[in-house]
Parts: structure tokens; sequence; C-alpha cells
């Protein structure tokens, strides 16, 4: 078992910690979150963070960027004190796991004023990006949404009353309830289709229809026939 422990990897872990792992040359990058970083440093932190007992690596580490020259790296954070937080919890380990890769010097710095504004912009950026793909997803979801609504309410009137039929919780007096259906709609009495389904959908999880194992629903040609579709829900 490896005998980690947090600012101070064993030698018998660190010998294992990479097995099979080729060292990354520093100067090879990679993609993290739209933005370069270099590939030791990505691994490194990537390791720690799956390794960490006190369950801190992952808040206090992803804010870290890296500068990593021949054997000598420099990790730049936001502020002094979160530096300081974590240089005492894992400046050990970090020394531990870079080492592997040839790296043998570590410092840590505070970002400079340029510095931190460019990532106060990229984050700023990257906020945007992700809300806009929300936005998008969302406007995705609302057009299949309608799409599907669309096209049930354009089936034939029979197979809408299926479809109802089906979703409704008590399918006793179908014949009734399909005569009490038809009536309402060649009357313009009820409401589309779909719109019915997101009531009767509503009314499934309200207390009242699920009281006593649903002994209380009302069968399906009575919701008709009263207009229980615009009963008030106590959810």
């Amino acid at each position: 078992m490896d005998q980690q422990n947090v600012g101070n990897l064993s030698d018998y872990t660190l010998d294992r910690l990479y097995i099979n792992t080729p060292p990354l040359p520093p100067s090879e990058s990679v993609i993290n979150h739209g933005r370069q970083e270099p590939a030791t440093w990505a691994k490194v932190r990537e390791r720690i963070i799956e390794k960490d007992q006190l369950n801190l690596a992952a808040k206090m580490l992803p804010c870290l960027e890296a500068e990593i020259k021949n054997d000598s790296v420099i990790l730049y954070g936001p502020n002094k004190v979160a530096l300081q937080r974590i240089e005492k919890n894992y400046g050990q380990t970090l020394r531990d796991n870079f080492s592997f890769f040839g790296v043998n010097a570590l410092v840590f710095k505070v970002f400079s004023e340029e510095r931190q504004k460019k990532k106060d912009e990229e984050q700023k950026l990257q906020d945007q990006i992700h809300r806009q793909r929300q936005k998008e997803e969302q406007e995705r979801i609302l057009a299949e949404k309608q799409q599907q609504e669309a096209e049930l309410n354009s089936l034939p009137l029979k197979k809408q009353f299926e479809i109802l039929l089906n979703q409704y919780p008590r399918k006793a007096g179908k014949w009734q309830a399909w005569m009490n259906f038809k009536k309402l709609v060649q009357a313009g009495e009820i409401p589309k289709t779909s719109k019915l389904l997101q009531i009767i959908g509503k009314n499934k999880m309200s207390r009242e229809w699920q009281r006593d194992n649903g002994r209380w629903i009302p069968g399906l040609s009575k919701f008709l026939k009263e207009r229980r579709w615009i009963d008030e829900i106590n959810t």
C-alpha cells in the first residue's frame, strides 16, 4: 500500500506514482479550459489531486499557473496568502512530484498586475462562452419540446387519446372517456393534448392523487367530463 503523507510522499510511493509513464518534456503543453499549460504541470497537479487525503488540492492547485524552464518551475498564484497555504500543505509534495520529471527547483510567485488582468479577462471570456452555450442548449431543448408538442397535437384524434390514456394512471371507463374527449375537442373546450399531458403529469405528483395509493384519482372519463384540468393542484 502506498505510504502517502500530505506534503511528503515516500520514496516507495514515488517509485510507483508514474509507473509505465514516460517523463514529459517541460516544453510540451496541453490545453486546459481553453488555455495552454505545461503537460508536466497538468500531470503533477492531477496526480496530487487524485491522491490527496485532505481533499484540499482540488480547490487550491487549479488556481496556479506554471512556467517551466529547463529544470526549474515557477508556480504563479492569485495572492500571497493563497500561495502560503499551498506551500504549507503541498510544497514538499509538489517538489517530490516535479523531481520525477527532472524539475528540481520550485518557486512560488504572485501574479503580476498585468498577468492577473489577463487572467481575469480570460476568465470573463470563458464565463461568457459558458453562458452562451447554456443559452443555446436551453433554446435547443425548448425548440425540440415545441416540435414534439406540435407533432403530438397534429396526430389523428384517436391516436392522441391513446397517448393520453396511456399516461393516465386509471384506465377504467375507456369508451366513455374517448367519447368525452372527442366531444370536448370538437367543441374547442379542452386544452391541446400536449398541455393536457403536462397537467396530468403535475396531478400525478400531487398529494391528492398519491394519497391512499391513488384511491382518490378520478377516472379519465370523470376527469374530462368535469373539466378537472382547471382544478388547482396541491403539491
